[in-house]
């Protein structure tokens, strides 16, 4: 199998449209994603505070690692799902989503707080989300394709393309607003 080159623009944009495509797969609502990153700022998403099912959502958090595996392990258009490519590619993964960070806003670390034990890495529910992403891959892509155009982009614009929906001047607007918001640095 031919060697996936990918930059760290598609990486963050799969990562972070992983978070998303799983919270808006449960009908949950993110304010904003952004894949914006360099001199001390993170690619990240924002969920409503208010939402408190995603805080502690096991798929949710999982859901980045996923789909970074997934871009990692298949070319787009693949017809068969390979779990010990992708299951190569998650362990290669890791490091990006948090494994071994003293970070306690990284995925493994929101994991950790939600009860996930990490004494045996979470492979089987990990190839249970590359499965999903796999059977569901046009969508997927059509996802991490936006985020990778606009770098910031609401939820709401996400989730018309996710649901095939018109996508409005107000939503592009309201990404606007988002825009400014993703470039206040974080602190991981």
């Amino acid at each position: 199998m031919a060697r996936i080159n990918l930059n760290s623009t598609q990486i963050n944009a799969a990562h972070e449209i992983g978070h998303f495509y799983f919270a808006h797969r449960k009908g949950q609502e993110m304010s904003f994603v952004s894949i914006v990153h360099g001199s001390g700022y993170d690619p990240f998403n924002a969920f409503d505070p208010g939402q408190p099912g995603l805080r502690n959502d096991i798929e949710f958090w999982l859901g980045g690692w996923a789909a970074e595996a997934y871009v990692r392990s298949h070319k787009r258009g693949t017809n068969t799902f390979r779990p010990f490519l992708f299951v190569w590619r998650a362990i290669a993964a890791r490091k990006h989503a948090g494994w071994g960070s003293r970070s306690e806003t990284s995925d493994v670390a929101r994991l950790d707080q939600a009860g996930v034990s990490f004494r045996v890495l979470p492979f089987a529910r990990l190839l249970s989300l590359g499965k999903i992403i796999h059977e569901d891959q046009v969508s997927f892509y059509k996802l991490v394709d936006s985020i990778q155009s606009n770098y910031t982009m609401s939820g709401e614009w996400l989730a018309a393309i996710a649901d095939d929906l018109p996508v409005t001047p107000e939503m592009r607007n309201k990404t606007l607003e988002m825009t400014v918001e993703s470039y206040k640095p974080r602190n991981h």
